[in-house]
């Protein structure tokens, strides 16, 4: 009961927010950068009710969050309005990726790595949160934003599971927040289903996502299989979205949507066997 009574605030906040902004996107019709704000508010208000607002600049990896979610947004904004060509909008991605990670990662920097090492795990991350946003991306614009906000929405909840399983209660109760937008999104997708494409919520999403998935390797015990798992949990589903050219049946978002639980339930499995003994 205590539990829930600590997780519910956020998660109701974050709902609220990101379908009320959704709504109001959709009913705008701002094409493309709506779900991001959606995303991003609604992420940042319930982040903000769950572990309260962190000073700036944050002094712990997770307090970086939120100040994520609304510099991807105003990233995603702007992209949509400008219109960068594609090799641009890449260098401009990698170089927000790299700035997002050294900002994530100071720690290990200051205490684990040297300068070559860091330099060289940033660079390699960094390039898969560009191969994970460009599919996503690719997806979204052949598709419904329906289908994409189906696929996060389980990564998100399979991420909170692994990373409460893997002793950091905080960072599950983000993830949550995190999950409870993108449903909301989702749901508002299912009300709207042509109203708006949504690929603006992709770096908000990918960001997010992947700082959950590097906090819960580095300053916490989650399996790097799990982490893995996860990181490619969606491809399959985005694949099969990007072959097709049509608004999705019911068939089709049941068959993506088992695609994407099979990683992330292996994942959360890995995540049970890797968890300590409840032995006290």
């Amino acid at each position: 009961m205590f539990l829930l009574q600590q997780l519910l605030p956020g998660v109701l906040v974050a709902v609220l927010l990101s379908g009320v902004f959704a709504i109001v996107g959709r009913l705008w019709r701002a094409n493309n950068w709506a779900d991001a704000v959606a995303l991003a508010i609604g992420y940042a208000g319930g982040h903000a009710v769950t572990a309260g607002w962190p000073a700036f600049p944050p002094s712990e990896a997770t307090q970086w969050l939120p100040y994520f979610a609304l510099a991807t947004m105003f990233l995603a904004v702007l992209d949509v309005f400008l219109r960068p060509a594609g090799s641009l909008r890449a260098l401009i991605w990698i170089l927000c990726c790299a700035g997002l990670l050294r900002l994530l990662l100071k720690p290990k920097f200051q205490y684990g790595w040297s300068l070559p090492e860091g330099v060289l795990w940033i660079a390699g991350l960094a390039a898969g949160m560009l191969v994970l946003a460009s599919s996503l991306d690719a997806a979204v614009r052949r598709d419904s934003s329906t289908s994409s906000s189906l696929v996060l929405t389980i990564v998100a909840c399979g991420t909170c599971a692994t990373l409460m399983l893997s002793g950091s209660l905080l960072l599950g109760q983000l993830a949550m927040v995190l999950a409870a937008a993108l449903g909301a999104i989702l749901v508002v997708a299912f009300l709207f289903p042509k109203a708006v494409e949504g690929r603006g919520a992709v770096p908000v999403t990918v960001a997010l996502l992947a700082s959950f998935w590097l906090s819960g390797y580095f300053y916490a015990e989650l399996p790097p299989a799990s982490a893995l798992l996860l990181a490619a949990a969606s491809f399959p589903a985005l694949l099969l979205i990007s072959l097709s050219e049509k608004v999705p049946s019911w068939k089709d978002l049941l068959l993506r949507a088992s695609l994407v639980i099979i990683p992330v339930a292996i994942s959360v499995l890995l995540a049970i066997r890797a968890s300590p003994p409840l032995d006290y």
